[in-house]
């Protein structure tokens, strides 16, 4: 097996575009560090490549999110194209962006089964759920920068009351107990974090070096403005959900 090396950027997708990009094969598998692929699968998949009857399969995911096996909302059959023909499909560079299969490229659904789809094991804990939610949303934040909409009372809480509402209500995530509403709480959390980044994000670094000139006035040293860093690189999409 070839092991590659990729910088760390705090989301998956520029990984796995590098990936692809180094893979030699005809057909291609994408599988997380915490999926994993049940013995009746394999087969399957390799039957569908050899068969020649499509480009991309929607792949199901069993999601065991704080120990539980979400079935409601979003994370049922949660199907996403992970098993393709090296040219059927693109990767964006945009967090959540995801895999993107090319125009005209013929797409088969496996059907909701247990033993036909990834196994999942995300989010042990709800302090591993939060962290993760923080580093996503000041990526995404980051991308938004200048291509968002301005922030408002309105926008915020509209829209993180739409999100508990398509998860929690409409998607059944309350037939998923105590796991089903702690998740729905904080993927409406995601969208408040994620809007108020994106406001908060132009104005930090400009922030930071006032607060230090404040502090140096008050103590009576003189006002030195500390050379700045280069602001982070922005993300441009190459293409255009949930992972």
């Amino acid at each position: 097996a070839t092991v590659l090396s990729h910088p760390h950027t705090g989301f998956v997708e520029p990984a796995r575009a590098a990936a692809v990009d180094s893979a030699t094969g005809d057909w291609l598998m994408i599988l997380d560090a915490d999926e994993i692929v049940p013995p009746a699968l394999g087969p399957l998949l390799r039957d569908i490549a050899e068969s020649g009857r499509a480009d991309v399969v929607m792949v199901p995911r069993k999601n065991i999110i704080l120990g539980k096996w979400l079935q409601y909302g979003q994370w049922w059959p949660n199907r996403k194209p992970r098993f393709f023909r090296r040219d059927a499909l693109t990767i964006s560079d945009r967090i959540h962006a995801g895999l993107v299969p090319q125009p005209g490229a013929r797409r088969l659904l496996l059907p909701e089964a247990e033993d036909g789809a990834l196994w999942h094991f995300s989010y042990d804990s709800l302090e591993d759920l939060v962290e993760k939610t923080n580093r996503y949303t000041s990526v995404e934040a980051r991308q938004r920068v200048g291509r968002s909409r301005p922030m408002s009372a309105k926008r915020l809480f509209r829209g993180a009351a739409k999100s508990f509402w398509r998860e929690y209500v409409r998607g059944g995530g309350r037939r998923d107990g105590h796991a089903g509403l702690l998740v729905a709480v904080i993927r409406s959390f995601y969208w408040f974090l994620m809007v108020g980044k994106t406001w908060d994000e132009p104005a930090r670094r400009t922030r930071l070096e006032a607060y230090e000139r404040s502090k140096a006035q008050l103590l009576g040293l003189d006002v030195v403005t500390p050379p700045s860093a280069p602001a982070p690189a922005a993300v441009h999409p190459a293409g255009s959900g949930t992972g």
